[in-house]
């Protein structure tokens, strides 16, 4: 039974990883730490019986409808390359069609989302944000760094990353309780 081991709780939680796969984020099949991590994210909720949803974005968004199978993994992995674009309509789409309002939400990207203030007014609305800023994918723009402090504004936590291979400890950690 998972309640048996340490940090596994027997009421299951749900989640909607929404991950950035544009040109500025590392392309899996070259070894990206964001998806490792967003794997670790999803296999920890999947572990104690919640279900994942994902959203990757770049130019487009492709939605994996929250569920416990391999299409989870599949739909993080996808990389897109191109335009950073969070298409909000579809976002709210998503989360209605699918009854996830209560579920806890997890951004990974760089910042560099073009249009962040529209994203930011929606994302506010929603309880339980953990954002991962991978602060080496952007640089010393100071664009991303304003654009970073806005996510940071409305996120129940907010991870800065310099190094990506830090992204599954940090995974770890939060899952146990850990809050920046």
């Amino acid at each position: 039974r998972a309640e048996e081991f340490e940090g596994q709780s027997s009421e299951a939680r749900n989640a909607v990883i929404i991950i950035d796969s544009s040109g500025s984020m590392k392309d899996p099949r070259k070894c990206s730490y964001a998806v490792l991590g967003a794997f670790a994210i999803a296999r920890s909720y999947m572990d104690v019986g919640g279900k994942v949803g994902v959203i990757n974005f770049s130019g487009k968004s492709i939605e994996q409808a929250p569920c416990r199978g391999k299409e989870v993994y599949e739909a993080l992995a996808v990389y897109q390359g191109g335009g950073t674009h969070l298409d909000v309509g579809k976002l709210k789409q998503y989360i209605e069609r699918y009854a996830c309002k209560d579920y806890d939400f997890i951004l990974i990207t760089d910042a560099g989302i073009e249009n962040i203030e529209e994203v930011v007014r929606y994302l506010s609305h929603l309880k339980n944000l953990t954002v991962i800023w991978i602060t080496d994918y952007a640089g010393d723009v100071e664009d991303f760094k304003m654009r970073s402090r806005k996510l940071k504004d409305i996120a129940g936590n907010f991870f800065s990353v310099k190094d990506e291979r830090d992204i599954p400890k940090i995974v770890i950690r939060w899952r146990r309780g850990y809050e920046s």
